[in-house]
């Protein structure tokens, strides 16, 4: 019911309308639970988990900021040990599947068909290894209601990005036949290489029939804001491996603003939903373009009703904070989820409004007009 809904949402009008009624109330949602936080010190358990079947991947992007090379070395949990874990956990409703890139496994069907049950599921993959028989199977889940595709430009832009000659081809196939059934989202990563060429990724989204074309900033990780970030939480480095070396934006914001002008008016023309994430990126392009977006504003993170469950069933932060908590093969999940480190990191969240790490994250929500007051000795709610 929920993909139909979006499905039609998106063909015939009125996304716009129904997602900012959602995000609300997701918003609200998520200010109830910090303020129970702050209230009793528990954090209710939540109802989303991103999950991560594995951190290995089949390409080498140049604006990936994730050392895949170390993730990748992790024990994957077993399909047997993933439905043991969300059997015995049935408030965990929605499941995003991330990566690495998710049909590395061989076993992601298998994995999908069990979630698809009795859970609503989003599936986010570069598409490069989704063959038709893949597409087939899928077509028959009753619970998939979104799959996010990244695709960085045209042909010779997006395997330029992706350092993969041939990949554009698989994306696209994939992309088009899955757009028929599924709602797609492409997703682009806005950054040097593309930003001249943006506005051909709504006419690609139009010729390949998806409806819903998401930008996003680079995120570029410098050694200055990973340290400040190690000060400001007292997590160590190994906690936060992560990278940008060598990355900057190059174009101006002026240059930036004109090229996302330019696609929100060739999206109207086309019937391309095009979004920015964070939403609000659009109301403050200056700060997030400049990365003192929380100098201006207090945040939440999307964490406090979210949690990231990393490839060996260790509990994380998110998927640049990788602090473990615990793993899910040893402690049951509410404890480690309500466990000192847990809620001491979470304190941490409201007293420096996030970290450094967090600038222009998906998952930030502004409180413009909400106030928060948490009164904690800082040194008490260092991470364990």
């Amino acid at each position: 019911m929920k993909k139909l809904l979006k499905q039609a949402l998106l063909r015939f009008g009125g996304y716009t309308f129904a997602r900012n009624i959602y995000t609300g109330i997701e918003e609200q949602r998520l200010m109830q639970r910090a303020r129970k936080f702050i209230r009793t010190g528990l954090t209710p358990l939540p109802d989303m988990v991103m999950f991560e079947p594995t951190q290995r991947c089949n390409l080498n992007c140049r604006m990936c900021f994730q050392d895949h090379g170390l993730m990748a070395r992790q024990r994957e949990l077993t399909p047997d040990q993933i439905a043991d874990f969300f059997d015995r956990y049935p408030y965990l409703k929605k499941v995003t599947l991330i990566g690495g890139e998710i049909f590395l496994r061989s076993d992601i069907m298998d994995i999908i068909r069990f979630l698809d049950n009795t859970r609503d599921i989003v599936l986010s993959t570069n598409a490069t290894l989704i063959h038709d028989s893949d597409i087939d199977m899928l077509r028959h889940c009753r619970h998939i209601f979104g799959i996010c595709i990244s695709l960085d430009g045209p042909k010779a832009i997006h395997e330029l990005i992706r350092n993969a000659p041939g990949s554009f081809d698989a994306t696209a196939h994939a992309t088009e036949e899955l757009a028929k059934c599924f709602p797609v989202t492409v997703n682009c990563v806005i950054q040097n290489d593309n930003i001249k060429v943006l506005p051909e990724v709504v006419d690609l989204c139009a010729a390949l029939g998806v409806r819903k074309l998401n930008f996003e900033l680079e995120r570029i990780y410098s050694e200055d804001i990973i340290s400040q970030t190690v000060a400001v939480t007292g997590l160590e480095r190994v906690d936060l491996p992560v990278s940008s070396k060598g990355r900057s934006r190059e174009y101006s914001l002026n240059y930036l603003k004109k090229k996302l002008a330019e696609c929100q008016s060739r999206g109207r023309g086309k019937g391309i939903y095009v979004i920015f994430a964070p939403p609000f990126r659009t109301d403050s392009i200056d700060a997030c373009y400049a990365g003192c977006r929380r100098t201006k504003i207090r945040h939440l993170c999307q964490s406090f009703s979210t949690a990231t469950i990393a490839p060996d069933g260790s509990l994380i932060h998110c998927f640049v904070i990788r602090k473990t908590f615990g793993n899910i093969l040893d402690t049951p999940f509410d404890e480690i989820w309500n466990s000192q480190a847990a809620n001491n990191f979470r304190k941490q969240l409201i007293m420096n409004n996030l970290t450094p790490l967090c600038e222009n994250c998906r998952s930030m929500v502004p409180l413009e007009k909400v106030r928060l007051n948490f009164a904690v000795n800082p040194e008490d709610a260092k991470v364990a």
